[in-house]
């Protein structure tokens, strides 16, 4: 059987379904299945989990204040995640 498998879901939903459907481990929020007891929460030393986020905009409402303003939210909330 292969060892690098990977599977990639746009949708929780999918992701979850997925991995209770036994086709391994997965990454998920902890608000995202906490009301699912067949699931099982690993802990451990795990490496950085590295990931792109993109804020897309129309071209004439990216320097609007409101798109600036949630920008900077986003920057610093991401900056101050524990993982």
């Amino acid at each position: 059987m292969p060892e690098n498998i990977a599977y990639r879901a746009s949708s929780v939903d999918a992701t979850i379904a997925t991995i209770e459907n036994g086709a391994g481990i997965g990454l998920i929020s902890t608000w995202a299945c906490k009301d699912r007891p067949n699931l099982i929460m690993l802990n451990g030393d795990w490496p950085t989990w590295d990931t792109k986020l993109w804020l897309v905009t129309h071209y004439m409402m990216h320097r609007t204040a409101r798109v600036q303003a949630f920008n900077q939210f986003i920057k610093q909330k991401t900056n101050t995640m524990v993982v």
